[in-house]
């Protein structure tokens, strides 16, 4: 059998390269059937159409360049059809070719989720066919309520030759530079995929006695996909087991379309709206796709509500999605908005809003540049939400143009880190609200003490070889094969800090009857912390972005854990509060950068020093790059008595440290 070809992403999407807005993901035609707001655009009015028409202008186009925007997704396929959709793709072709002549790159944006029978039925009488049904047969809808919007079936052959049709036109036709998936969900229980489970099923479990012990059944020919419903606990083995064969699914149907679009292009770049990890519990967050689905896929779409900022008792973050990225070797594009305090969603309207989130995806791996609300209508279609105010664009326009003018301070990054948080994918797939909070507790520890870490999904384990320090943050479900590589990793004299239930189940939820990572206890380079004290509370089924109550405690603990393992920060940070961000990357040149970043960006903090490690032993130089500077500042290295410091003038928003 020939090996499979496989793709890197193409350059040009790799750190420090996009600058990037949303630019009209919707059709007129879909706002018209909509027939009100949606995601801030009021398509219901009638000077949208007024609206639509300006953005689509080359005057648009330039000022967009003009801000420092190299890249832009639009809409191309909504779900209404090749026939139905013509005329709006048409005009995607023209403005593609504007935004090529601006130096401006384009990501047609897929709906993959949603079948618009009203038009699409009278190109494709089959469609109906192509629907995700549920339990009982009903139709899936979009939403659960938008009646006229069916959920198509990933699974279904003839739908993804269609998807393809549509595909091969966007990159043909209208010569775009990149496909961006939505809707990407799949919960059906069709004909199809019944089958397609029992197939998965049996290949898993091949012999009546294997069944048997599973799931106490001798066939597996009558089994059907179970009811869907959200929990938090998952013991029933048949339903574990649609978790990991949708999972699977997914990642094979996302395989299928990579592929293709790779043989026809390979520098066409693909970017997938995974819909995970959010702070509210779901399906999808208890799916936990993405270490599959990300090889098959250039850029990580990360859409979610997590703007950066801080509030009386909350620092609300986007790293851990910078993170999940980097431990998948690909860029993020965030696509993030403010919560209003009487709900629904705002565009940033003060400066230093938007410099905090354009820089916090800079600094964690030199990520997309982005302004997902930049072109939503303001004032009845007037103007635009970047230029309400000159103070706005202006932050906007200064942030891209910097990093624009020093993308060399980005070129090839690779994070660097001794510590590592683990994701077992079982522990969240089957206890999800044991498992989620802790996580997100040692998180927010590490990131308000200071702490460069890396995350290691247990799909990828080998990677754990990388760190020095690795935190299993109440994974309550670990398999037999991944508690002996922990005990194994701790006998190399890898440290472990342990909390919770930690490998209590097996990977099956199973309770054990003894203590499997016993070997670990008593190993002067393993901490057990009894109890769960990173653990954020839950709050109506959404999880705040908190300092959990023992953070110090916890963070003494790791200090004294890395003292026991011989290893040492890349960097400290001194003179900051909780509210600074810090993360090390190495460039291709070798040169290594220091990124830091204020969330408490409306005033400085001042006299920030940084203790630099044995990694900096050999750097003579170092230089700061400050968007909000007038130039960059060589800074001095001196020798103190047990490391070698840098001071730091006062800290804006961000700053980026260039030592060679």
């Amino acid at each position: 059998m020939s090996k499979e070809k496989t793709y890197n992403p193409p350059s040009w999407v790799g750190p420090g390269k996009i600058r990037w807005v949303w630019g009209l993901w919707e059709p007129m035609i879909f706002y018209r059937r909509l027939g009100h707001q949606s995601g801030t655009v009021e398509g219901g009015t009638h000077w949208a159409e007024d609206w639509y028409e300006r953005m689509h202008s080359e005057e648009t186009v330039q000022w967009l360049a003009d801000l420092g925007v190299n890249c832009l997704t639009t809409h191309y396929y909504k779900g209404f059809g090749l026939k139905g959709e013509a005329h709006e793709m048409e005009r995607t072709k023209e403005f593609t070719e504007l935004c090529h002549k601006h130096g401006i790159r384009v990501f047609a944006y897929h709906q993959l989720g949603t079948l618009i029978y009203e038009t699409l039925l009278d190109e494709v009488p089959n469609a109906r066919d192509w629907r995700q049904v549920d339990h009982d047969g009903r139709t899936k809808l979009y939403g659960k309520t938008v009646y006229w919007r069916w959920t198509g079936c990933q699974q279904n052959p003839e739908y993804w030759a269609y998807v393809k049709k549509v595909i091969r036109q966007a990159i043909e036709v209208a010569k775009v530079d990149g496909i961006q998936y939505d809707g990407f969900s799949y919960e059906c229980h069709c004909k199809i995929c019944q089958q397609k489970f029992r197939e998965f099923l049996k290949e898993k479990y091949p012999t009546p006695e294997a069944s048997l012990a599973r799931f106490g059944l001798r066939t597996l020919d009558h089994v059907r996909i179970p009811p869907d419903n959200i929990q938090s606990k998952i013991w029933d083995p048949l339903v574990q087991e649609v978790q990991r064969f949708r999972r699977q699914a997914m990642a094979d149907a996302l395989r299928e379309l990579y592929l293709f679009i790779k043989e026809l292009n390979p520098e066409v770049a693909v970017a997938n709206n995974e819909g995970w990890p959010r702070q509210k519990m779901s399906n999808q967050n208890q799916v936990l796709n993405i270490p599959l689905t990300g090889k098959w896929q250039d850029v990580l779409v990360a859409e979610s509500s997590d703007f950066p900022h801080v509030s009386e008792h909350e620092m609300t973050t986007k790293i851990l999605y910078y993170k999940i990225g980097n431990a998948l070797d690909r860029t993020v594009q965030p696509t993030m908005w403010l919560h209003k305090e009487t709900g629904g969603i705002v565009a940033p309207e003060k400066p230093e809003q938007e410099r905090l989130a354009i820089a916090e995806a800079a600094a964690f791996g030199g990520h997309w540049a982005g302004a997902t609300w930049a072109l939503r209508p303001r004032n009845k279609g007037r103007n635009v939400a970047v230029n309400v105010t000159p103070e706005l664009e202006d932050a906007v326009g200064s942030y891209f143009n910097f990093l624009k003018d020093h993308e060399s301070l980005f070129e090839g990054a690779k994070p660097i880190a001794n510590v590592a948080l683990y994701f077992s994918y079982e522990s969240h797939a089957f206890d999800f609200r044991e498992t989620y909070p802790c996580v997100m507790g040692v998180k927010q520890i590490l990131i308000q003490s200071q702490v460069p870490f890396g995350l290691v999904f247990s799909d990828y384990r080998e990677q754990l070889e990388d760190y020095d320090i690795i935190i299993l943050a109440n994974q309550t479900c670990l398999s037999d094969e991944e508690a002996r590589l922990f005990i194994e990793l701790a006998e190399k004299g890898k440290g472990l800090l342990i909390t919770g239930q930690t490998a209590r189940h097996d990977e099956n939820l199973r309770e054990r009857g003894e203590d499997l990572l016993a070997l670990t206890r008593g190993m002067p380079n393993v901490i057990w912390v009894k109890g769960a004290p990173e653990c954020i509370p839950w709050e109506k089924d959404s999880l705040p972005q908190i300092l959990p109550t023992k953070a110090a405690e916890f963070e003494d603990m790791l200090r004294m854990l890395m003292r026991a393992v011989g290893c040492e920060l890349p960097v400290q940070v001194n003179g900051v509060t909780a509210c600074v961000g810090v993360d090390v990357h190495r460039l291709a040149s070798g040169a290594l950068t220091v990124h830091l970043l204020n969330y408490r960006n409306d005033q400085p903090v001042q006299n920030v020093s940084l203790l630099l490690s044995s990694r900096f032993a050999q750097c003579t130089k170092a230089v700061c790059y400050d968007p909000d500077a007038e130039g960059p500042v060589e800074l001095k290295i001196v020798e103190g008595e047990q490391s070698r410091i840098v001071d730091l003038y006062s800290l804006q928003t961000y700053a980026v440290i260039h030592f060679t």
